[in-house]
């Protein structure tokens, strides 16, 4: 039997199958990769003392670009944000002093 055969029929036992006439309906349980959030624990937590993750130096090079991309988008809405909260303050005081203004104070 074939590598991939085996593959398949140890899937097929963790999923729950229902035929209903023709069609066969199954359900799987995902489950999370735990190797990218392990890199992440590494790389944010710095966690130590017999914490290992084997990846390719392409793999680990790849989640590292990608993180550095997130880093700069977070830092960049970020900034945006802080100038959107800046600019509902200023319309808030606008709208404080034009109410005060108009009600005669």
């Amino acid at each position: 039997m074939s590598s991939f055969l085996k593959y398949l029929e140890k899937k097929s036992k963790s999923s729950s199958v229902v035929i209903k006439g023709k069609k066969a309906i199954w359900f799987e349980e995902d489950t999370e990769p735990k190797m990218p959030s392990e890199f992440l624990d590494l790389y944010y937590g710095g966690a130590t003392g017999g914490d290992y993750v084997v990846m390719s130096r392409s793999m680990a090079k790849e989640l590292e670009e990608r993180l550095k991309r997130l880093e700069e988008e977070n830092k960049k809405l970020k900034e945006r944000n802080d100038i959107l909260k800046a600019v509902i303050l200023g319309l808030a005081i606008i709208m404080i002093t034009l109410m005060l203004w108009r009600g005669g104070l």
